[in-house]
């Protein structure tokens, strides 16, 4: 059995409070003077074995920070089964005790003896909850029901007394002053063999120190087994971060070294490529609305200056209509010729600023001959976005690394702290002898 988790209704300074739950074999209750240490592990010693009567002089804990005075214990089974066991103030004396399985049937009160493995309060207060001044006390363990208690789980029996005053009937059931039967050699016989197992069983307690000893010094060695290999698992696990990282980085170098190898162009405008494709759409449109018009106008001055035979008219009557038609056409097109052409000359300008935004370099023979296929474009647009893949990899390895630069510095600043901590502390005033009996005491307990 162990104690999972402490609620505390009121007891003392404690009111509403829950503490766990608690993971390790062993809890310590650690603070300052007058912090609640000893309240908390009164608490604990009087749900579990009862409140003391009102008039004795042991301290009464009465709930003055509210809440009604008790609470409850969690204790889990050593079949993992979940029990609650909660006490309060009632009629009697010791307070109001029930105790709850985990599905909330209730059980009767016996089945809390069990949980405590039939231990009296003296040998919990002793061996499994005790104070700093008691463990340092030359009264822990001295008490002979303490001991008993002891040496009866040893036995693996309930009560080493019972026993013993069980042997002491039957022993005087056989066995009469002034009788004359044989019958007490045969049971001091058996008698006799019973103290060498009694006395095998006391010689065990002190193997049994040696061997709880050396297992937590086995389980000592198993946590430093543990701290190693958690650190070999961070080493393995960066060591796989870095590993899938590499072909990023290889990435990242090809990118690079590519990017190298392309020609540099400077003061190239923003966003110039579609610029230069709309301008180039503009002055395609005008060029050929301008050849059209010219072809026209030519045609026209063409044919006005056929001559006509004054016989040949009538013969050429139709042709002489389309002509009429196409002098409208070319009255037409003479009348917006000057719109044409001032368009034309906007158009000239546009590329003329066009040629100044992309550089002292471009001309309107460089321009001609750019390359600007299909093929082309689609290159210029990969090496684009590889330039921004590759810039935004860069930047995110680039933070990693500060990362771990920091964390390097904060482990650093740690260990240099560490050391000057160990420097600077103070050497125990104990020598190796006083400090190896206390300890052996300690962990015997």
């Amino acid at each position: 059995m162990r104690i999972r988790d402490i609620r505390i209704d009121g007891f003392g300074r404690f009111a509403g409070k829950e503490i766990g739950p608690f993971e390790r074999p062993v809890t310590i209750f650690h603070g300052p003077n007058e912090a609640g240490k000893s309240t908390l592990l009164e608490f604990v010693r009087r749900v579990l074995f009862g409140f003391p009567r009102r008039n004795a002089k042991t301290n009464s804990y009465p709930a003055i920070a509210g809440g009604s005075y008790g609470g409850l214990v969690t204790l889990e089974g050593d079949d993992g089964q979940i029990y609650n066991v909660r006490r309060t103030s009632g009629r009697s004396y010791s307070g109001e005790v029930s105790v709850t399985s985990q599905m909330g049937d209730s059980l009767p009160e016996s089945e809390l003896t069990t949980l405590l493995g039939h231990h009296s309060q003296d040998v919990f207060e002793q061996v499994f909850a005790f104070t700093l001044d008691e463990l340092y006390s030359d009264d822990l363990l001295s008490d002979s029901n303490v001991n008993s208690q002891i040496y009866s789980a040893g036995m693996g029996v309930t009560s080493l007394q019972d026993v013993m005053a069980s042997l002491d009937r039957s022993r005087n059931g056989i066995f009469r002053s002034g009788g004359s039967t044989q019958e007490i050699y045969s049971a001091a016989n058996r008698l006799d063999d019973i103290d060498s197992t009694l006395t095998e069983v006391a010689d065990n307690a002190a193997k049994y120190g040696e061997l709880t000893e050396r297992l937590q010094q086995i389980e000592s060695e198993l946590e430093s087994l543990n701290d190693q290999q958690r650190t070999l698992q961070s080493q393995h696990g960066r060591q796989t971060r870095l590993q899938n990282a590499w072909d990023s980085w290889n990435d990242l170098i090809s990118a690079e070294q590519e990017l190298r190898t392309l020609p540099a162009i400077e003061e190239f405008p923003a966003d110039g490529l579609n610029r230069l494709e709309a301008f180039e759409e503009r002055v395609r449109l005008a060029r050929g609305e301008f050849d059209s018009a010219t072809n026209r106008v030519r045609d026209a001055k063409r044919a006005a200056d056929v001559a006509v035979p004054h016989v040949a008219i009538l013969r050429h009557s139709s042709d002489i209509r389309r002509l009429q038609n196409g002098r409208t056409a070319f009255d037409g097109s003479v009348k917006d010729l000057p719109e044409r052409e001032a368009e034309l000359e906007g158009h000239r300008k546009n590329l003329a600023e066009t040629l100044k935004d992309l550089g002292t370099d471009w001309d309107a023979v460089r321009l001609e001959e750019f390359d600007l296929s299909i093929a082309v474009r689609q290159e210029i647009t990969q090496h684009g976005d590889r330039l921004r893949e590759a810039s935004a990899e860069l930047t995110s390895r680039r933070a990693t690394l500060d990362q771990d630069s920091n964390a390097l510095e904060e482990a650093l600043e740690s260990e240099s702290r560490a050391q000057r901590e160990l420097e600077a502390a103070v050497k125990p005033g104990l020598d190796e002898e006083e400090i190896r009996q206390r300890r052996s005491l300690a962990r015997n307990l």
